[in-house]
């Protein structure tokens, strides 16, 4: 359930689109460019919070005495957008559908965005490698379950259907909510969500006053397990129909130890991000939104391949590192609504290169 307190309407978008990708590869690495500008008019499109509230009549009411019910606050239930494309109440949705928030991330400090979803019903978090990690849903992975970030792919169909590490490449700290749509939705989004859709939809923060105002966050974890640091910085600032928005990453590993106390080196490994969002208002009925993001793992170890196991006593690589592992991603939104013909258009222009690349030495080479 949302609770939400009367006052200005308030709206947190989440669209869904499809795009036109490149692939190449080169100089021994795998690069990812995906060039899109795609041109929709889609009817019926979808707000991604359920946050619409009428002004109280009674001034007075804002403010009610303590140890009472506020009688203004009014609660409604949890719209998600992925499984339909329109904004709708998860309970009128046939399709399985969970919503993971921004609180929820925040509280387990995952290592990588897939983490998580460990626990969430109908996914498997699935980890061989520190730095990375991916959800199975209903026991399908890799390019069998699409990737969308603020409704563009993260991965698509050429990707290898392995465990890839493409969406521990998001940054866990700058999303507002994850939703997740638990078996085959290829009618909406294409042959490559046969096993469900994850959507990481990122922080977009809103004023609603004629002055200027600022909102700052600071965030810190420690972890002794690994002796792990985790830290975010975040910044908003603007007004109503002028917002700023932004934040840095950065996470520290140390190396793992086995269960027989054994130190596992190397299987430490670092983490930087950053992104920044603009959101400005046209006019009473459009919007431009730009955003970029970046992350960057400069070394991560491939920890199964550091290790003996399945029948193998000594390990099958003296060096297994990803190395670099690199994410850049921008994007532009311009969003039209309020017309007759249709409740809301959107034009999308978005850049993506996944940057893969790997440093390897066999046993005994």
């Amino acid at each position: 359930m949302s609770r939400v307190y009367t006052g200005p309407i308030a709206a947190r978008s989440a669209p869904v689109r499809p795009y036109a990708g490149l692939l190449s590869r080169r100089r021994g690495s795998f690069t990812s460019r995906l060039m899109t500008v795609p041109v929709m008019a889609w009817l019926a499109l979808a707000c991604g919070g359920p946050l619409l509230a009428q002004n109280s009549a009674d001034p007075s009411a804002a403010q009610a005495p303590a140890g009472t019910v506020d009688e203004d606050i009014i609660e409604l239930e949890s719209f998600q957008v992925t499984a339909t494309r329109r904004p709708a109440e998860q309970l009128d949705v046939a399709e399985a559908v969970t919503v993971v928030t921004a609180d929820s991330i925040t509280r387990k400090a995952p290592g990588v965005l897939a983490e998580a979803l460990r626990g969430q019903t109908g996914t498997f978090f699935q980890q061989t490698t520190p730095g990375q990690g991916i959800p199975i849903i209903r026991g399908l992975k890799g390019s069998e379950v699409l990737h969308l970030v603020d409704g563009m792919r993260l991965n698509n169909a050429f990707f290898r259907n392995a465990p890839n590490q493409y969406l521990g490449l998001v940054d866990a700290f700058a999303v507002q909510r994850m939703e997740v749509v638990r078996g085959a939705a290829p009618s909406l989004h294409g042959a490559d969500a046969m096993g469900g859709v994850v959507q990481v939809i990122t922080a977009e923060p809103d004023f609603y006053t004629d002055e200027w105002l600022t909102e700052a966050r600071l965030y810190g974890s420690f972890d002794s397990v690994d002796s792990s640091v985790s830290t975010r910085a975040s910044l908003a600032a603007g007004k109503a129909g002028n917002v700023v928005s932004g934040g840095v990453t950065w996470q520290n590993f140390d190396d793992r130890s086995s269960g027989g106390g054994e130190t596992i080196s190397p299987s430490g490994y670092r983490v930087r991000a950053g992104d920044a969002k603009w959101r400005y208002a046209l006019n009473e009925t459009s919007e431009l939104m730009l955003s970029v993001q970046i992350l960057e793992q400069p070394s991560t170890p491939r920890l199964d391949e550091l290790v003996g196991g399945y029948g193998q006593p000594e390990p099958s690589s003296q060096l297994y590192e990803f190395r670099p592992n690199r994410r850049e991603f921008l994007h532009a939104r311009y969003r039209l609504g309020g017309s007759g013909w249709f409740e809301r258009m959107e034009v999308h222009a978005a850049r993506q290169v996944i940057t893969d690349d790997r440093l390897t030495q066999d046993s005994g080479s």
